[in-house]
């Protein structure tokens, strides 16, 4: 069986529609229809037909699990001769929320480079929602955002949660508490993002529950603006832990009754992906549910338990942007 049937079949399956699945593949949809017809006649009917849309069936779910081993298999010994002849695997394309790639991400991606030297990282900070879009369009290997994304085709694994903490200035009255109510802050000068971005909603939500009408006095596009002008004492921001550890002089204090939100990696259902990007996928998942701020242990035999003392010094800025490296 050729396995090219494989790939049509497991696209055709994550868009649940054979002409975005032939856009996808950049053929024709008649070319796609032939091939899942062959497939069918060997296994049976693997899709239900509704209306221009197709689903899998009970048969179709089986054939699937089987057939992105088969091509994940293929790929691994794709890449793996390309290693044994000395050329050159692409990057691994990562998409990431801003906040992350202050602390988080770069600490995770050095402790992976340290067990697999020379691995090449293409990083695309943006917005959850062009996260998604980029995922579903086959331009990120993975990515690492708060909150599942709802779509079918993209699979999800949790990592840790993180609540959202008061960020103040060193010499606010509150600076040294180690928990303070929304109510406590109700009269300060917010800064915070923009109207329409999600951690904005976030913080418009927390406010509404508590029945506050908070003053924000700037809002900002990234958090690295949030955190100076904190640091410049023009007012106080509410953002998520993860940021802290580049806070610089501000003080960060435990906002009591916030709800937390989970960071995860998410990737699509069957996409074919780089050996690089597989093996980097897998570290995350077993390397990446900590608390913020805790240093990232590589695992497995000898592994030193060491910090990411380099991390600093390879922070990615926050906005939207796209840029590549090679760690360590």
């Amino acid at each position: 069986m050729e396995t090219g049937g494989f790939r049509y079949f497991t696209t055709t399956a994550r868009y649940e529609h054979m002409g975005a699945a032939a856009t996808q593949l950049g053929v024709d949809e008649s070319t796609v229809s032939r091939s899942i017809s062959r497939l069918e006649k060997r296994y049976g009917a693997l899709f239900d037909r509704v209306g221009r849309r197709v689903k899998l069936n009970a048969a179709g779910h089986v054939l699937l699990v089987h057939a992105e081993r088969i091509l994940e298999e293929l790929d691994r010994a794709e890449h793996a001769i390309d290693a044994l002849h000395g050329r050159d695997t692409p990057p691994v394309r990562l998409g990431l929320l801003p906040s992350l790639g202050m602390h988080f991400v770069p600490e995770l991606v050095t402790a992976f480079g340290r067990q697999n030297a020379g691995v090449q990282f293409q990083f695309t900070q943006t917005t959850r929602e062009n996260l998604r879009v980029a995922l579903m369009a086959g331009e990120l290997d993975a990515c690492i955002a708060c909150c599942k994304f709802g779509d079918a085709a993209v699979a999800w694994e949790p990592l840790w949660d993180e609540e959202w903490q008061v960020f103040f200035p060193a010499t606010h009255p509150l600076a040294r508490r180690r928990v303070v109510e929304i109510a406590d802050v109700a009269g300060e000068s917010f800064l915070s993002f923009r109207t329409g971005e999600r951690m904005r909603d976030e913080f418009d939500a927390l406010a509404r529950r508590a029945g506050i009408s908070p003053r924000v006095v700037w809002e900002a596009a990234d958090v690295p603006t949030l955190l100076g002008l904190v640091n410049l004492g023009v007012g106080i921001a509410v953002l998520p832990e993860s940021v802290r550890g580049n806070r610089g002089r501000a003080a960060a204090v435990r906002l009591r009754g916030s709800h937390k939100r989970t960071v995860g990696i998410s990737w699509l259902h069957g996409y074919a992906q780089s050996r690089n990007a597989s093996a980097f996928r897998s570290f995350v998942m077993a390397n990446g549910s900590h608390r913020p701020g805790a240093a990232i242990l590589p695992r497995g035999p000898g592994a030193q338990r060491e910090s990411c003392r380099r991390c600093s010094d390879r922070r990615l800025a926050g906005g939207t942007s796209s840029a590549r490296a090679r760690w360590p």
